[in-house]
């Protein structure tokens, strides 16, 4: 589970939500989706090139970032060494940035 005790998960997974809002603002008022963070969870709001909504949150009970994107769900969990919240070593804003441009054809860096 990553090690984390509940209030200290909260800590990070409310940090690492701010933290990738912060980092899609830029490409969303680029590209013209919308990312909203309400009551704990990260949405991003997609019109182009298809409707589509993705909704990142915290799993207390599992102490994992949940993350439902096109038609998948990712589960990242705590990696103190890092310290993030990884999926096959890829960060919750590395995700989502690339989850994003895949969704909106947008280039690779």
């Amino acid at each position: 589970m990553g090690g984390l005790s509940e209030q200290a998960f909260r800590l990070e997974a409310d940090r690492a939500l701010d933290q990738a809002l912060r980092a899609l603002i830029p490409l969303a008022e680029q590209e013209g989706f919308d990312v909203e963070l309400q009551n704990g969870v990260l949405q991003l709001l997609f019109e182009h090139p298809a409707p589509a909504t993705f909704i990142i949150s915290p799993n207390t009970p599992m102490r994992q970032i949940w993350v439902s994107a096109s038609s998948r769900s990712y589960k990242l969990a705590w990696a103190a060494d890092r310290p993030a919240f990884v999926l096959d070593g890829e960060t919750l804003t590395a995700l989502l940035e690339r989850l994003t441009l895949d969704h909106i054809g947008g280039p690779m860096r």
